[in-house]
């Protein structure tokens, strides 16, 4: 018996900085955190708590122990194999259920038992042949695309700024990167300058240029381009 196996404790690392990947478990998004140090993988009851009442009964007890750094230990709920659907591969894993920062932190009994390598040159995830994107921070990546509010009309050779509304709910993104979707000068003789914006008003602000000789026109509901997130925003010296 190897001693990934033999261990009972799992040591939990503060949120925050390391390395991240997107997943979901039984369905539900989460971030993970690849955590080496951690000889378990856990689940925070938070994810658990999002899922079917009939998942949540697949709860199994343990008297498995996580410890944090000071040595306290935590209260845990108890055991449940999860389907880890990764980069749209579906995988079932067994995670210990507990009350902690991070949402999931994937431990070495997973990184061992798939056969994971972490590749810190390209900052990605080796498993099964597959190369997963890691990133370095627990904020949530999140695009959606960017619509015309109203009909416009733009002058021939013309900048100008109107309103746009994201595609879905900006769920608190405070700002954002807008760039201009393929087509677009193709489609509607414009030209979109990309823009940092922020969603705080509940529309965002879409600089266009008509470089054209002849007015053009972009009706209410038309793509002009992509919301990305940005999660730090401050001014050079």
């Amino acid at each position: 018996m190897g001693p990934i196996s033999t261990l009972q404790r799992g040591e939990v690392n503060a949120v925050g900085k390391g390395l991240f990947l997107d997943a979901s478990l039984n369905g539900v998004e989460a971030i993970l955190l690849i955590d080496t140090g951690t000889s378990v993988s856990i689940i925070s009851e938070r994810i658990v708590n999002k899922w079917s009442k009939k998942e949540q009964c697949s709860i199994a007890s343990t008297d498995m122990e996580v410890n944090v750094a000071n040595d306290m230990s935590l209260a845990v709920s108890g055991e449940v194999t999860v389907n880890l659907k990764l980069g749209g591969h579906l995988v079932s894993h067994k995670f210990t259920v507990t009350d902690i920062s991070n949402e999931v932190l994937l431990g070495l009994d997973f990184l061992q038992s798939e056969n994971c390598s972490i590749d810190i040159t390209s900052n990605s995830l080796q498993w099964r042949g597959i190369e997963l994107p890691l990133r370095d921070t627990s904020d949530r990546q999140w695009s959606c695309r960017v619509t015309v509010i109203e009909t416009v009309l733009v002058p021939a050779q013309t900048e100008m700024v109107i309103g746009g509304r994201l595609s879905e709910d900006e769920r608190g993104v405070p700002y954002g990167m807008i760039e201009p979707a393929l087509g677009l000068v193709k489609r509607n003789n414009l030209m979109l300058a990309p823009s940092l914006v922020s969603t705080k008003e509940g529309t965002v602000p879409v600089r266009l240029m008509n470089p054209t000789d002849t007015q053009a026109t972009i009706y209410k509901g038309t793509t002009t381009g992509t919301f990305q997130t940005v999660h730090a925003v401050g001014a050079q010296p």
